[in-house]
């Protein structure tokens, strides 16, 4: 939920009550381990358009009790693609994003923004959210608290924006009407919600109803 997420608190950017964690770094016992979340683009790049990128993140700050397993790292961004991945076959760690955060982010308080652009080369239909670079090539900060784990960088992640509009992307996106999405329902559990996102109303169906 929001803003006590599991276990550790955050607010959210703005109030839609909504935004997504995800690991960017694991201890190197668990060698490039990372999480990685993705979506299909509403439509494809255009090749030669120029496009504005941005996203939002904070460090979770991963607490249980006074244990705390979190620590910075750097390199969390966005990588667009013309092809789907899924769990079994993920996005490659193979140093390669069309954004990313150089610095190491460890503010674990106020929301960060990374902004760039970049000229299409290709028909991207795909987006995609995480640290697309290998652990050598990925900076981290240890802590030296006597109950700092340092097991994995954890970061929240909301108002990610592809648009050909720089002011969309540098503000506007701000204030666009809060839209929430659920996980997909499959025809076996007799229930369909649709529009799926939605920023206002909703239809639920009970076939076996008649609803």
């Amino acid at each position: 939920g929001v803003p006590q997420s599991g276990v550790l608190y955050q607010p959210d950017l703005r109030p839609c009550g909504a935004y997504m964690g995800l690991i960017t770094y694991a201890l190197p016992t668990w060698s490039n381990n990372r999480e990685q979340v993705g979506i299909q683009l509403s439509s494809p790049l255009v090749i030669g358009q120029k496009y504005f990128l941005s996203f939002s993140t904070v460090m979770g700050g991963y607490r249980v009790g006074t244990d705390y397993y979190d620590h910075p790292s750097n390199n969390i961004g966005l990588r667009l693609s013309t092809i789907t991945y899924t769990p079994s076959s993920p996005v490659p760690i193979d140093n390669l994003s069309h954004l990313r955060s150089v610095s190491i982010i460890s503010d674990s308080v106020n929301w960060v923004k990374i902004s760039g652009n970049i000229i299409a080369d290709s028909a991207y239909t795909y987006l995609m959210v995480g640290n697309f670079y290998d652990d050598v090539n990925t900076d981290t900060v240890l802590y030296g608290c006597g109950t700092c784990y340092n097991s994995f960088s954890y970061y929240l992640v909301d108002n990610i924006c592809v648009s050909t509009d720089s002011a969309f992307c540098n503000g506007g996106v701000d204030v666009v009407s809060c839209t929430v999405s659920v996980p997909e329902i499959n025809d076996d559990d007799h229930l369909k919600i649709f529009p799926n996102p939605a920023s206002d109303l909703i239809t639920l169906t009970f076939p076996d109803s008649g609803w």
